[in-house]
Formats: structure tokens, sequence, C-alpha cells
């Protein structure tokens, strides 16, 4: 992947939302990567409406471009392949985190009638709890399976790739948290009011805070498979930096989310979800030693 200078972005974000072959993901990763390096200088953020694709700035048809191609894999349900879905998934994510909640309802997204950035949210969350799941059941094999070799060179990249897409979903996670309720007052102020996520379809809202719950749960339950290894201690065997990065951020993101919904099935859930917590202190607190 190249770092592409600025002016390049919008050519390959819409090389992105026009190609579905591995040329078009290729570009992705790169126009990623760039917003990446060149979000310390640049302000990516989206706020008002594009009134003119052709006459807007290059960040605003940049982020047009990614969200056409990214929404384009999300309403295609299971037909697209999965490395496709997973790609789709990163680039959410750096539009999440550098262009804001904007970027599902940009204007001229969909075809008339076809959908709503409201729908585009419900299917994000969705893919991301599916993926979610997938690539901690590839990673509990990975890291507790006796039948693999851990310095084996296919492994080591089944392993980057589930880490990456993990880390992808925990922060689609953290940024669907902040888009509905955590937005801070100045920023809100700057948005235009139908970027504002928690003034979605009430049904989208139920659907989305069911998908919140069933990430939440997938999260605890490989925490809880994480803290009954240690505790069996075969710690040293199975956990490395990337496994116990990767447990820091699921902590910090469960912690985020159960402190803002107050519901009894998430009561239920905060018990276990505490005990992990308490067992994996120990390990955290020894790492950064």
């Amino acid at each position: 992947l190249v770092s592409l200078h600025i002016d390049d972005l919008p050519y390959f974000a819409k090389l992105y939302a026009t190609d579905r072959s591995d040329v078009g993901i290729i570009a992705a990763e790169s126009v990623c990567r760039s917003v990446c390096m060149l979000s310390e200088k640049e302000d990516f953020y989206c706020y008002k409406e594009i009134d003119n694709l052709d006459t807007a700035s290059s960040n605003n048809q940049v982020a047009f471009y990614l969200s056409k191609g990214a929404s384009a894999v999300l309403l295609s349900a299971n037909s697209a392949p999965e490395k496709h879905q997973e790609c789709a998934l990163t680039v959410a994510n750096h539009l999440s985190v550098y262009f804001g909640p904007a970027w599902p309802f940009l204007p001229g997204l969909y075809q008339s009638g076809l959908s709503k950035g409201d729908k585009i949210i419900s299917l994000m969350i969705h893919l991301v709890s599916v993926e979610l799941s997938v690539q901690m059941t590839k990673l509990r094999g990975l890291y507790f399976s006796q039948a693999t070799d851990a310095k084996d060179e296919s492994t080591t990249k089944v392993k980057r790739r589930s880490f990456v897409c993990v880390s992808d979903c925990v922060s689609l996670f953290d940024s669907t948290i902040h888009f509905l309720v955590g937005i801070d007052e100045e920023t809100s102020s700057k948005l235009d009011p139908k970027f504002h996520w928690y003034e979605v379809d009430i049904e989208i809202l139920m659907h989305l805070r069911h998908g919140m719950i069933v990430i939440a749960e997938t999260i605890v339950d490989f925490l809880f498979l994480v803290s009954m290894e240690i505790q069996s201690g075969s710690e040293s065997q199975i956990i490395d930096s990337d496994l116990s990065h990767m447990i820091d951020q699921c902590i910090n993101s469960v912690d985020n989310w159960l402190s803002e919904d107050p519901g009894a099935k998430v009561d239920e859930m905060r018990v276990q979800f505490e005990k992990c917590k308490s067992q994996l202190s120990g390990h955290r607190t020894k790492r950064r030693l």
C-alpha cells in the first residue's frame, strides 16, 4: 500500500466506489491509510450537506465516494465476498473516526427510494456483530487449540487479519456509542441536524440496541474464555502483545457501553463482565510494568 497525496484521494476513493474487484479494495485501503497519516494536519470532518459533488471540496468528495463504496457492500447483505465485507468495515471505521457521523447520510449516495442512512447504520452494526463473532472464533482456535502452530507463517497472517478486523469492529462499536449519546455540544452544534444518529427512526434505534447487546455479549464471551485460560495457568503460552492490546480495547469498549445502557439484560451481562475484568486486571497490570 502507498501513501497518497491529498489531491489524489478523490480519484482513488471514486475507484473504490465504482470497482468491486480487488483493485477497489487496494484503492480503499490506500485512501484510508493516507487519511490517517494526513489527519494530523488536515480536518476531514463533514459538518454540512454537500450541495454539488463536482464543486465540493476534495475532502467531501472522498467522504462521498468512500461512503458510496462501503454502503454498496452493506446493502448487498451476505452476497459480497468476505474480504469485501472486511474492507467495508475498515472504510466505515475510518469514515466514522475521521469524517464523523455524516457519512451514511450524504446526499446522492442512494438511488431514489432505495435506502436511507439509518438503514446503513443498522446494516453496519449487523455486519459488525457477525464479523466480530467470526473473527473471535478464529482467534479462539488459533490461541487455545493445541493443534495450532503459533509460529506458522499462515497462522500469523490469519491472526493479523483477524486482529485488524476485530479492531475495526470494536472501534465502530465505540463510534456508534459516541454518535448516539456522546458527541460534545460544540461539535454537535456544527453538524447538520440530519446527521444526528439519535434522530433516526425508533425501529432502527431498537435494532441498533439489540445489535449493540449482541456485540457486547460476543466480546464478554471472548473475555470470559481468555480469563479462564489465564486462571488455568497457561497465560504465558497464549498471551502475546497483540492479544493483550485487543483485551484492553475490548474491556474499555464494554466499560463505556455499560455506562450508557442500564437495561435489565445488560445488568445480567455486567455481572459476568466485572468478573472477567477482575480476573484479567492482574494480567493487564503485569503487562504494563
